[in-house]
């Protein structure tokens, strides 16, 4: 049985990069998004969580670098 590595902040190694996810809020856009963090690289994902279909999520989604300065971080989760 092969056993997950985490790291100290609780992220999935995957490959050669730790995989974190956490929750924020963009007070600009005024929208939460689910973040999968990859701490190697210091990238985000940003999938934004929306309770209408007005636009297809797929068009929404980001690739960037990590930073916090748009938005209030919330919590972190496995």
């Amino acid at each position: 049985m092969k056993l997950k590595e985490i790291n100290a902040y609780g992220g999935l190694k995957i490959k050669d990069n730790y995989l974190n996810k956490f929750i924020d809020f963009n007070k600009n856009k005024m929208i939460f998004y689910n973040n999968l963090y990859l701490e190697d690289l210091k990238m985000v994902i940003k999938i934004p969580l929306r309770f209408s279909n007005r636009k297809r999520l797929i068009d929404d989604i980001k690739v960037e670098h990590f930073n916090l300065a748009n938005s209030i971080y919330l919590f972190s989760y496995d």
